[in-house]
């Protein structure tokens, strides 16, 4: 009779409890408390309406540690006066409101970091590139000294003390793709180590010790299925993913992330999810959108928000909001007949 160490090549864990994670998805185990076999098994994640912002808006920006019931959305650009905006609004997990203005509105993609009580905002086009840093303290924005270089379309990661910048692209409009990254230490910002394949309008988060970047416009310029992983000290080459897009959203860390929206040729509402070391097609939003943001310190749970709808010039703003909530874990017991 055929063993299952003779099928799969290994024994089965034995577990003094249950485990319910990602790191044993779709794995057999032994738990030798209550005497019984089990499979960790997961359910898919949804998209949800998260309500309207106050104003339509493509190309803003969003505090990346925030959660689906706590985010900020700020700056952005508005048609068809195709403006600058300043424009804060807070996301309590139901409802949108507005807060204070930035000091300088921006467009092209901000790099935004931190909580919806703690944010910052550094770089994007004021209408030209900018390296101008604000931090707000959940009222009010405040000015931070400048970044090194001035930079537009940036991801940004990690919080308002410790955050980083990662690619986007340098003056004039006829742009260069940038690999450039800069570290803030709440107080100043200093040259980071550059990401591999530069690269702007990504898709990224993360921490200043577990951050991401994918897919986005390299230097070509044509859309990439290129991602990379930060660990605090180096960045990594990881899986492609399925598609090749470019102005898309995402969140999470450089463990576990979740990309969505786009532009593949057409607008996107397609989700890849990051496992730790191959991307995976998920559920859909309900609208595909491209310059779209996203919030979220967990590819569990975030928000996207806002975006362009419409195929080509001019732009369509959307004020259209979707919060993810992520795999959830359940467990199955093993019967023998």
């Amino acid at each position: 009779m055929a063993t299952y160490k003779g099928i799969q090549g290994y024994t089965v864990q034995k577990l003094s409890s249950d485990r319910a994670s990602d790191a044993f998805k779709g794995e057999l185990y032994y738990n030798s408390g209550t005497g019984k076999f089990k499979v960790v098994m997961a359910a898919s994640g949804s998209w949800a309406s998260a309500g309207t912002l106050g104003s339509g808006r493509y190309a803003g920006s969003m505090a990346k540690r925030g959660t689906n019931t706590a985010a900020l959305f700020f700056t952005g650009q508005s048609y068809p006066a195709a403006g600058t905006e300043d424009k804060t609004e807070e996301y309590n997990g139901s409802s949108w409101s507005g807060k204070n203005d930035l000091n300088t509105g921006r467009k092209n993609q901000a790099a935004g970091a931190g909580t919806a009580t703690s944010a910052l905002c550094a770089a994007g086009g004021t209408p030209s590139a900018s390296k101008i840093t604000e931090e707000f303290d959940g009222t009010c924005w405040s000015a931070g000294n400048d970044m090194i270089n001035v930079r537009y379309s940036t991801i940004g990661a990690g919080t308002q003390t410790a955050a980083l910048a990662i690619g986007g692209n340098s003056p004039p409009y006829t742009p260069t793709t940038i690999g450039l990254v800069e570290d803030y230490d709440g107080t100043s910002w200093t040259a980071g180590t550059a990401i591999n394949t530069a690269r702007a309008n990504a898709g990224g988060g993360g921490t200043q010790t577990s951050a991401f970047i994918a897919a986005g416009t390299d230097t070509s310029p044509s859309p990439t299925t290129a991602a990379e992983t930060w660990n605090g000290s180096a960045w990594t080459t990881v899986g492609t993913l399925n598609t090749a897009r470019t102005a898309l959203a995402g969140t999470g860390d450089g463990s576990l992330a979740l990309v969505f929206g786009g532009y593949t040729g057409a607008n996107s509402n397609a989700t890849e999810y990051y496992n730790g070391s191959s991307w995976s097609e998920i559920a859909d939003m309900g609208t595909a959108r491209r310059s779209g943001a996203g919030g979220g310190a967990a590819a569990t749970e975030g928000v996207g928000c806002g975006g362009d709808m419409y195929p080509a010039s001019p732009a369509n703003p959307t004020a259209l909001a979707e919060k993810w909530s992520g795999e959830s874990f359940t467990l199955k017991t093993v019967t023998v007949s």
